[in-house]
């Protein structure tokens, strides 16, 4: 799936089955999507779909990095969301993707001042 995410021609001239892996990443991405706007809802869904990843891609190039920055954001907006709706009686769904957010205007702000790679 990296292979073909980094590099779709060449990942056909290798000879990889990307039509299937296509079809097997849409097929998971869709069901996935639907069980979880049934559960939570589709603003924080797709806020935690967007979000975490144009974060990381604020900061960092490298795939490892990357995903350790999404899921940091993730958690630390989750947990202030979490909080936020318990102390003042306030809907969960709409106040994790509040802090989504506003995490992800705090990390533009700082976007400029640090790269990492």
């Amino acid at each position: 799936m990296l292979r073909i995410s980094e590099n779709y021609e060449e990942a056909i001239t290798q000879g990889l089955k990307v039509i299937w892996w296509d079809f097997v990443f849409y097929v998971l991405l869709g069901v996935v999507i639907t069980l979880a706007v049934r559960v939570t809802g589709v603003v924080t869904v797709f806020s935690f779909l967007i979000i975490p990843a144009t974060i990381s891609a604020l900061f960092a190039a490298r795939w490892g990095l990357r995903i350790f920055i999404a899921w940091a954001a993730a958690t630390v907006a989750s947990l202030a969301g979490l909080l936020f709706a318990y102390f003042f009686d306030f809907s969960i769904g709409p106040a994790i993707a509040l802090f989504l957010g506003a995490v992800l205007v705090i990390a533009a702000l700082f976007s400029s001042f640090a790269k990492l790679t």
